[in-house]
């Protein structure tokens, strides 16, 4: 435990509430758990087009939201016609001087002890922060550089993998440089610890905070619980992100197989930019939801098992979490359930290529107690493993190890 209240101040591209995807949920039980240990604030700021307004989270005591429109693509475009190098134009054009006086004045009135910078697109920022001898920790939710060289190989159209292979060579600018100037590191599993080890020459220690989820959100959720109706596979994602697309799209040539065992089972692909394929597909068994605000009513879906058919990307994949706390079996590659420490056959079932994924669903929907078992023992990891206390448990210990830090002012000129 830290041997003193800690103010903290979460420094992020993604607003922890609403939460919206994986980013802003993980931003949102982070907050919270740092609330438990002093005062807290976030300070976002989004680059892109508009987004929804920053909805207060109990126990903050700083929330502000700023918002520049130059779309990503805009930002992009910009950096291929830039004299600089692909890092340095993405900085320059990413980074506005009225926000860095915002963030300034937050800073100095606030005073925080520790700021957590979110993914290493922030970096410009780092020398304001640094100016306040604030301990810097560096939360990455993906290891950056790995992940845009898997969308760049996996996007469906050139203009996104242009896109994906622009961004890695951002991030293989920014990435390796912030984790070189943090104090700490927090990483979502002890896998994208030790490529963080690997790639990097990191200055601080490494700390492995897992992603959360907090049940409670979830108590009304019904679904999946049981084997009563037509069977129904999901999977829920933002399906502007590559891998989930690619997923996506093996689910839709894997479901005639699942249809050819029973007739009545349906396929659900829940999640905003669906892509064409999926769209196309749309029919009396194949249901594509678009944008869903809430996604507890699709994980309600009677008889359900996730299936995560990812074959590549990083971090920790909630859309698996969510589903053990609502009692929804998973099948998943191993690429999928990468970070979550399930046991196949005990938590859930790791099955790679199609053949073994169709065997492994048919498999639950004939053995109900196999079902049932699954489904205990993953709510059983959740707790032990990413609950709300987990989460705290995790950052009590970056915290003692701050107390024994003395954040390096000049460390950034």
């Amino acid at each position: 435990m830290p041997k003193k209240p800690f103010r903290s101040l979460l420094l992020t591209r993604h607003m922890p509430s609403p939460t919206r995807g994986g980013s802003s949920m993980r931003n949102h039980l982070t907050a919270a758990a740092l609330a438990g240990f002093g005062p807290t604030g976030v300070f976002c700021l989004r680059i892109g087009e508009a987004t929804p307004r920053l909805e207060p989270v109990p126990g903050l005591a700083v929330c502000e939201q700023h918002h520049r429109g130059m779309s990503l693509t805009s930002v992009l475009w910009a950096v291929l016609r830039s004299p600089l190098s692909i890092p340095g134009a993405f900085e320059r054009l990413t980074f506005h001087h009225d926000i860095a006086a915002a963030l300034d004045r937050t800073l100095e009135s606030f005073q925080p002890d520790l700021v957590v910078c979110v993914e290493p697109w922030l970096h410009a920022y780092l020398p304001v922060i640094r100016k306040h001898g604030c301990t810097v920790a560096l939360d990455l939710h993906n290891i950056e550089c790995r992940l845009y060289a898997d969308v760049a190989r996996t996007a469906f159209t050139p203009r996104r993998r242009l896109s994906a292979a622009i961004l890695r060579r951002v991030a293989c600018g920014l990435e390796p440089a912030f984790c070189a100037e943090a104090d700490q590191i927090w990483t979502c599993s002890s896998v994208d610890a030790d490529a963080v080890r690997t790639l990097y020459a990191p200055r601080g220690g490494i700390h492995v905070i897992p992603s959360g989820i907090d049940a409670s959100y979830y108590a009304s959720v019904e679904g999946g619980r049981g084997d009563q109706g037509p069977p129904a596979v999901l999977y829920c994602a933002n399906f502007a992100y590559a891998p989930n697309a690619e997923a996506a799209d093996a689910l839709l040539h894997l479901f005639p197989r699942l249809q050819a065992a029973r007739q009545d089972c349906r396929l659900i692909l829940a999640g905003a930019n669906p892509t064409q394929n999926m769209l196309r597909s749309v029919g009396d068994a194949v249901t594509v939801t678009g944008m869903v605000s809430d996604m507890r009513p699709v994980l309600s879906t009677p008889n359900a098992v996730l299936v995560v058919p990812l074959l590549h990307g990083s971090g920790t994949r909630l859309k698996i979490l969510e589903a053990f706390t609502c009692g929804i079996p998973v099948v998943s590659t191993a690429k999928g359930m990468e970070g979550i420490d399930a046991v196949h056959g005990i938590h859930a079932l790791i099955a790679d290529g199609e053949e073994s994924i169709v065997e492994q669903v048919l498999r639950l929907w004939k053995e109900p107690a196999l079902r049932q078992q699954l489904t205990a023992n993953a709510r059983r990891l959740l707790e032990e493993r990413h609950s709300p206390h987990s989460v705290r448990e995790a950052l009590a210990k970056a915290l003692a190890d701050c107390d024994a830090q003395a954040p390096s002012v000049d460390s950034v000129a």
